[in-house]
């Protein structure tokens, strides 16, 4: 039996892509598709890939599948908890190691046997690329699911908020509320000039003739026809079916109902667009055939070994000796000094017959 054996730890490098980052993707990444797609959730840091290569690696599922295919139970006769144990047993001996900046994650396996080290290692790899593949597609299938339902719902969504606002605008004669409101204060300016005028030109008209003169008639009806222009631009000509006049006390709040409208509108389009654009970037994710999961260097079996340093466990047990000696030579030195010492001695001598008295039942 060997109490420091040799132990060696092959490795494997693989280079993981996030969906983000698979080739037919990355040609969206510059275009006006790419910008929605991350408006609507794209890219958020780290990396995903890694993150999921790294639990289904020690998951379960590919644990009990070495531990059936390498009868690991049989091989280190295991007989308590065999299923818990042995998956324990691989587990402690995998290790992984992930490099952000390559996109590198590098696995190995720590065993006595370098052979056998080899195979499991290789095998892990290949059940954890076939369960990669499948739970990465997996995901884009679920998320395309996820998109149509949404696309579905807000459609409907967009959809009646553009019918709630062309019947608010045909119920109250909207075109562009913007406009209609300039072009009716330019209008009511316009007549209260002219109302102005015509008042000014009947005060002098008043003065040097009578009022029954038919001039002082015209200018008293082209007034009144003006004031009730006013009137029924400031009241809105509902009776006109080709006028588009807003009444001027309604005009805050239709604004306001409006403006509402076409905000929610506005928001559904931006959400419904963002929807559209990831759905079809999740559409060529799933017939995109790069490999996410690309295998750089398979496991080789080691020459060399990766532990233990005799030379350091040396080093450690001569230091580790030498600073005991030092303090047992303290202890001794002080039960010397103890003994020349009577009343020293004589307190040592109490813990002594302390830690010896029987203790009473």
């Amino acid at each position: 039996f060997n109490f420091l054996p040799n132990f060696y730890r092959p490795e494997v490098k693989i280079r993981l892509l996030d969906q983000e980052q698979s080739s037919i993707s990355s040609i969206l990444s510059g275009s006006d598709l790419g910008i929605l797609a991350s408006l609507a959730g794209g890219d958020t840091g780290g990396s995903s890939s890694s993150d999921l290569a790294q639990a289904l690696l020690l998951g379960n599922k590919i644990l009990d599948s070495l531990v059936e295919e390498f009868e690991i139970i049989r091989k280190f006769n295991i007989e308590e908890n065999p299923r818990t144990t042995s998956r324990q047993l691989l587990r402690g001996s995998f290790a992984t190691e992930f490099n952000s900046a390559t996109g590198i994650l590098t696995i190995s396996f720590e065993n006595t046997d370098k052979v056998f080290a080899t195979q499991i290692l290789n095998s892990a790899v290949g059940e954890l690329e076939n369960q990669f593949d499948e739970m990465t597609m997996s995901g884009v299938l679920e998320k395309k699911r996820f998109l149509e339902e949404s696309i579905a719902q807000y459609g409907k969504e967009l959809e009646q908020a553009q019918q709630d606002l062309i019947n608010f605008q045909k119920n109250n004669k909207i075109i562009d509320i913007g406009l209609q409101t300039e072009y009716q204060l330019n209008a009511l300016a316009d007549l209260d000039r002219q109302i102005i005028g015509k008042e000014s030109q009947l005060e002098a008209a008043k003065k040097i003739r009578r009022s029954d003169d038919p001039a002082v008639l015209s200018l008293m009806a082209e007034l009144n026809l003006l004031a009730t222009t006013r009137d029924l631009i400031r009241m809105g000509r509902k009776d006109e079916a080709s006028a588009l006049d807003i009444p001027l006390a309604d005009l805050p709040e239709l604004a306001a109902l409006y403006t509402n409208l076409l905000g929610n509108i506005e928001i559904l389009r931006i959400i419904y667009s963002g929807l559209r654009s990831q759905y079809e970037t999740t559409k060529i994710e799933e017939k995109d055939n790069s490999e996410r999961f690309q295998v750089v260097e398979v496991a080789e079996i080691p020459e060399i070994k990766a532990g233990p340093s005799r030379g350091k466990i040396c080093v450690i047990v001569t230091m580790s000796v030498f600073f005991l000696s030092i303090f047992i030579s303290f202890i001794f030195e002080y039960f010397e000094r103890v003994k020349l010492d009577p009343t020293e001695s004589e307190k040592l001598s109490a813990i002594k017959n302390m830690l010896r008295k029987p203790k009473k039942k």
